[in-house]
């Protein structure tokens, strides 16, 4: 299965044009549950389907590593809120 790729360029201009929820909103209605941007020469895949969420997120989570692609790109992309944080930080909020 050859997953569709997003342009760096396209990426970056499209979030910045439409912000990065809107953007990789249409990213998800264009190419499906699961699509992939090359940022930083690393590919950043991005899971819609509810059931790949759950896996990643909670029934094993424990073969997911997300903060060594995650934390470089998170302040960029959503700041410090509440949903983007993460450890002592989201304690705290």
């Amino acid at each position: 299965m050859q997953i569709p790729t997003v342009g760096t360029f396209r990426f970056i201009n499209g979030v910045r044009r439409h912000g990065f929820l809107d953007f990789v909103g249409q990213q998800w209605r264009s190419n499906g549950d699961l699509f992939q941007v090359r940022l930083g020469g690393r590919p950043r895949i991005f899971a819609m389907h509810p059931d790949v969420v759950e896996r990643v997120n909670i029934s094993h989570r424990h073969n997911y590593d997300k903060r060594a692609s995650y934390e470089p790109m998170r302040k960029y992309l959503l700041g410090d809120g509440l949903v983007a944080s993460t450890g002592d930080l989201w304690r705290r909020q």
